[in-house]
């Protein structure tokens, strides 16, 4: 998955001749390091058809009045998360912030709710995610650093990553801090002969998301034009979580028997979409790992426990006015 598929697209142009099969879910092609930002556009517009379905304004346009809001006067929001700790937030923060949300489901969850408080002035939340992205960038790992400058982006993409930036509501977010991080490092660049297009006779499943901020569905779909023997499973409603293979029992199956050489077909299938949190505490139990159906539950259970504790109540208050009345003296 993810950056995996990437070393297997490696692997298939080195060493294609002795691979029987490959899967490849949430697809990062040989020049995807650097994804288009106006892929991010096209999820929050996607997104917002999800969440106003549950009751949310139009994402696009809250994003778009809070960035224009930060970037006129910074705000300032406290972070439960962390401990009470206020932070001062401007609108890059923000793009950064809302841009690493619409990767995973979990975060896309939280997403709606945040912009809403923020659009009325509370950005408590939205200073939550703030403080995670700053979290995440404060420190590299060298490994996973490395691989990234040593994938590099072509001329192409790189120029189409610049040009879009220019029109996508996040900028250059989206890729912060590549490319510019590469530029001075002196790391190793595999160089153009390793972001060439991907071509493969090998029998090859593609898995996609519709709502994978991450390795978005045009990143599979630019392959199979020169996979000629590719089968393609679209996800309708999976994001780059664990629901883009274990979301509908199909793509498990489909998996399976297509390792197995037995007959796949190009299909479509559909997961729950992300149930978006209406308050604090729908973030709190989707943090827990507590769905609705267990909260229902346990709901359930406490009052059938109070319908038996009433009903035991007034059987004993009964008993006691018997007691009391037969033992009254004539």
């Amino acid at each position: 998955m993810s950056y995996g598929t990437h070393l297997a697209l490696a692997s298939l142009r080195l060493h294609g001749t002795g691979i029987e099969r490959v899967v490849l879910i949430g697809v990062e092609g040989p020049d995807d390091t650097l994804k288009l930002p106006l892929s991010a556009d096209t999820l929050l517009a996607e997104l917002a058809v999800v969440a106003r379905d549950q009751g949310f304004e139009d994402l696009t346009g809250v994003t778009r009045r809070v960035l224009t809001r930060l970037h006129q006067k910074p705000a300032r929001g406290r972070s439960l998360m962390h401990r009470g700790r206020e932070v001062t937030l401007g609108r890059y923060d923000a793009q950064l912030a809302i841009a690493a949300a619409l990767g995973r489901r979990s975060t896309q969850q939280m997403l709606p709710l945040a912009l809403r408080d923020a659009d009325t002035g509370n950005y408590d939340l939205l200073a939550t995610m703030v403080l995670a992205v700053r979290e995440q960038l404060g420190e590299f790992r060298a490994m996973p650093l490395a691989m990234d400058v040593a994938s590099g982006q072509s001329p192409h993409r790189r120029a189409t990553v610049e040009a879009q930036a220019k029109d996508s509501v996040f900028g250059d977010a989206l890729n912060f801090p590549f490319p510019m991080i590469g530029d001075g490092l002196g790391l190793t660049d595999l160089g153009e002969a390793f972001r060439a297009p991907a071509q493969s006779d090998v029998p090859t499943l593609l898995v996609s998301g519709t709502l994978d901020g991450r390795t978005p569905q045009a990143n599979a779909e630019a392959l199979l034009p020169a996979f000629r023997n590719a089968i393609y499973l679209r996800v309708r409603g999976a994001s780059h979580d664990d629901e883009l293979w274990l979301g509908h029992p199909k793509i498990a199956s489909d998996i399976s028997d297509f390792l197995a050489g037995r007959h796949v077909r190009d299909a479509e299938v559909d997961v729950q979409p992300p149930a978006m949190a209406q308050e604090k505490l729908d973030l709190l139990l989707q943090t827990l790992g507590i769905g609705q159906e267990v909260v229902l539950g346990v709901l359930g259970m406490l009052t059938t426990l109070l319908l038996v504790a009433i009903a035991l109540l007034r059987r004993w208050r009964r008993s006691v006015r018997i007691r009391n009345a037969v033992s009254r003296p004539s």
